[in-house]
């Protein structure tokens, strides 16, 4: 029997963190650079940042697409509520990725922020710092940064859920998974997924950024 794909993601919208059975990746958009501002006309500083904002969205989206090709559970840790416009942008991409898997047909869990420290370090509030270390001294191949870190977590979380866990299950981590929001299935029940189907016709390039 061929093992399961499972995928953590931690969703952000400058770095986010991904994670597989061995490895870890991040999506990085470009940065706003000086030709998506205007310091002297308030208005047209406010267009090329919407205009930036809906790019660089493209751009994870496209980049996501790349990594969920043949994945059969994608684990996506929850949004942290607050109320700055960057933790609402942050809450719309979090909602935005599950609309596309939910599209594409890949079966999604959420993980609250509290249940993937629970189960990474046994303490609900851990610091990034410390999930950090933990998922480190847990995966001898991990050498990625915060993100990374969270995503290896949810991936872990993900294999255990489907009965292969990665390591010896403790009790802390046998209540956190059973905190999370699993679906029904472990695989998906649509038609063979191809990167470019359902994305749009978008490149995934931000505005002015020619395709490589």
């Amino acid at each position: 029997m061929t093992a399961p794909k499972v995928l953590g993601l931690d969703l952000s919208l400058t770095c986010t963190g991904v994670a597989g059975n061995g490895w870890t990746d991040t999506i990085e958009p470009v940065k706003r650079r000086a030709d998506f501002r205007d310091r002297k006309d308030p208005i047209r500083d406010a267009q090329l940042r919407t205009a930036y904002n809906h790019g660089r969205l493209n751009a994870i989206r496209e980049r996501l697409a790349d990594f969920v090709f043949g994945a059969d559970l994608i684990v996506i840790e929850g949004i942290a509520y607050a109320a700055k416009d960057t933790e609402r942008q942050i809450a719309g991409l979090n909602w935005m990725a599950r609309q596309w898997l939910w599209n594409w047909g890949f079966p999604y869990a959420v993980v609250p922020p509290y249940t993937l420290k629970h189960f990474v370090t046994g303490i609900g509030d851990a610091d990034k710092d410390l999930v950090t270390k933990f998922i480190a001294d847990w995966f001898p191949w991990f050498d990625g940064g915060h993100d990374e870190a969270d995503a290896a977590g949810l991936m872990a979380m993900g294999y255990a859920h489907l009965g292969m866990p990665l390591g010896p299950m403790l009790d802390h981590q046998v209540t956190a998974l059973s905190k999370a929001q699993w679906p029904d299935v472990a695989r998906p029940v649509v038609a063979p997924f191809s990167p470019s189907a359902g994305v749009g016709a978008h490149t995934g390039n931000l505005p002015g950024e020619d395709a490589a």
